[in-house]
C-alpha cells in the first residue's frame, strides 16, 4: 500500500526531497528475441520509495510536470540507471526512458549522459534512447536539433508505447528509430484479438519496409508469444518472459526453449502450408471441468471478451464445448439468470464438438470446420492427444493462417 497524500504542499514537499536525496531505485527487465530467447538488452525502469506516493513512474513525472522539474527527474532517473548498469549490462543494450519534454527543456545541458557513461567505462553504442509515444511534441523543428546531438555521438533511438494513440505517426517518422516498441495494449490478447492481429501485421510490413526491429512490450503468455512470433515481431518483453527485478536477470530456461523451438519450427514451415498442422496454431485458453457449473463460464466471459468459447474436461479428456453467443442466448431462454448460473455446465453445453488430433493437417481442419452445420459453423475446434486436451482453434484463426501461407506462398513466387 502506499501512502496517499494529504495535501499538495505535503506532495510538493515529499517530491522535492526525494530529489534532493536521489530516492530512485532502478528495475530491470529483459527484452529478448523472440526467435531463440536471446536477451538483447534491459529496459531500465525508474521507481520512487518503495512506500511512496512516488513509487509509480507516471506520478514521478506528472508531478514533475507541475513543478517544471522534469529536466531534473529525468537527469536523476538516467544517472541511477547507468551506475546500476554498470557491472551487470555487458555487451547487452541498456534502454533508458528519456521523455520529450525534458529535451525540449530550456535547462538541458548536452554531454550529461556522456559524462555519465564515462565515468563507469561505458559507450554509446550500449544505449537506447526510449522516446515515449505518450507526450506530444509541438516543435518538431527544435527537438530535431536537440535529438541530433543523441545522434551524432552514436545512441540509437527506440520510440515507446507506439500504437497508443498519441502523435506516434508523425514521431516514428521525425525520428527514424531503430526500435519500434509496440504498446502492450496491442499486445494484450493478441493471439484472440484478430483486429489487434491485422494491425500488428501491418505494423509488422512497415517495419520491415524500412529497417525498424520491433519489441512487444507486455507480454503475459505463450500464446501471446507465439502469435507475436508468428507475426514476425522481432524482440519482447513482459512479465511472462521476465518480471522487472533490481537485477539483470534471464528468462527460465524452459520459456527460452520454447521460443528456440517454435523459432525453429516457423523457419521450418516458411510458406509451406501443407506442413502446417493443429499443434502449431492451436491455443491453450482456460478450460473448465463438464461439472462445474454455468456460472464459473460466466465469469470468464465477463474477464475476457475476446473469448468466444470454453473447452469443458473430464479429468484432462475433452467431451464438450460451451461458445458465449449460445451460452448467453440459452440463459436468457431459460427467463431465470440465476438458476441458469447453478446449473452443471453438462446441462448446456455442445457434448459434441468437432475434436481432432494435434497433426491434423490446416487444410483438413479447414473442410472438416467448414462440413459442420451453419449454426456450428463458428464453433471453436477442440484439439487433443491421445485423448487428452491440447487446446483450441478459433475457425477465425485457422482461417487467417491459411490466407496469410497463401500470401507467403505468392510473394516468394514473384
Amino acid at each position: 500500500m502506499t501512502a496517499v497524500p494529504q495535501n499538495n504542499h505535503q506532495l510538493n514537499q515529499e517530491f522535492l526531497s526525494l530529489l534532493h536525496h536521489k530516492q530512485i531505485t532502478t528495475h530491470f527487465q529483459a527484452i529478448v528475441s523472440l526467435s531463440d530467447g536471446e536477451v538483447l538488452g534491459y529496459e531500465a525502469l525508474s521507481r520512487g520509495p518503495e512506500k511512496s506516493w512516488f513509487y509509480r513512474p507516471d506520478r514521478l513525472f506528472d508531478h514533475a510536470r507541475r513543478l517544471n522539474r522534469v529536466w531534473e527527474l529525468d537527469l536523476l532517473c538516467r544517472s541511477c540507471a547507468i551506475q546500476n548498469a554498470r557491472e551487470t549490462i555487458g555487451k547487452h543494450k541498456l534502454f533508458i526512458n528519456v521523455d520529450p519534454d525534458s529535451i525540449l527543456d530550456p535547462k538541458f545541458r548536452k554531454g550529461f549522459t556522456r559524462e555519465q557513461l564515462k565515468s563507469v567505462e561505458l559507450d554509446a553504442a550500449t544505449i537506447i534512447i526510449e522516446l515515449t509515444e505518450k507526450t506530444a511534441v509541438t516543435d518538431y523543428r527544435h527537438f530535431n536539433r536537440l535529438l541530433r546531438n543523441y545522434l551524432d555521438q552514436g545512441y540509437r533511438i527506440a520510440i515507446d508505447d507506439a500504437g497508443s494513440g498519441y502523435s506516434g505517426l508523425r514521431l516514428i517518422a521525425e525520428t527514424r528509430p531503430d526500435y519500434l516498441k509496440i504498446d502492450m495494449d496491442l499486445v494484450r490478447n493478441v493471439d484472440k484479438d484478430m483486429v489487434k492481429r491485422e494491425l500488428l501485421r501491418s505494423v509488422q510490413r512497415f517495419a520491415q519496409l524500412t529497417g525498424i526491429k520491433t519489441i512487444a512490450e507486455g507480454i503475459e503468455t505463450w500464446d501471446e508469444a507465439r502469435a507475436l512470433m508468428d507475426m514476425g515481431v522481432h524482440y519482447g518483453q513482459g512479465y511472462w518472459i521476465q518480471k522487472p527485478a533490481p537485477v539483470m536477470g534471464f528468462p527460465a530456461p524452459e520459456k527460452v526453449e520454447a521460443m528456440k523451438a517454435h523459432g525453429k519450427l516457423l523457419t521450418q514451415l516458411k510458406g509451406k502450408s501443407e506442413g502446417l498442422t493443429a499443434r502449431e496454431i492451436m491455443r491453450q485458453d482456460a478450460t473448465l471441468q463438464l461439472t462445474d457449473r454455468c456460472r464459473a463460464a460466466g465469469d470468464l466471459f465477463s474477464e475476457n471478451d475476446n473469448l468466444q468459447g470454453i473447452a469443458l474436461l473430464q479429468q484432462n479428456r475433452p467431451l464438450g464445448l460451451v461458445m458465449r453467443s449460445k451460452y448467453y442466448y440459452q440463459m436468457e431462454k431459460s427467463g431465470d439468470a440465476h438458476r441458469f448460473q447453478e446449473l452443471p455446465l453438462g446441462d448446456v453445453a455442445d457434448l459434441q464438438p468437432l475434436m481432432a488430433g494435434s497433426d491434423t493437417p490446416l487444410l483438413d481442419l479447414c473442410r472438416m470446420a467448414m462440413s459442420r452445420r451453419e449454426h456450428q459453423l463458428y464453433d471453436y475446434l477442440v484439439i487433443h492427444e491421445d485423448q487428452q486436451y491440447c487446446g483450441v482453434i478459433p475457425v477465425a484463426l485457422l482461417l487467417d493462417t491459411l490466407a496469410r501461407r497463401q500470401e507467403e506462398n505468392q510473394f516468394s513466387a514473384t
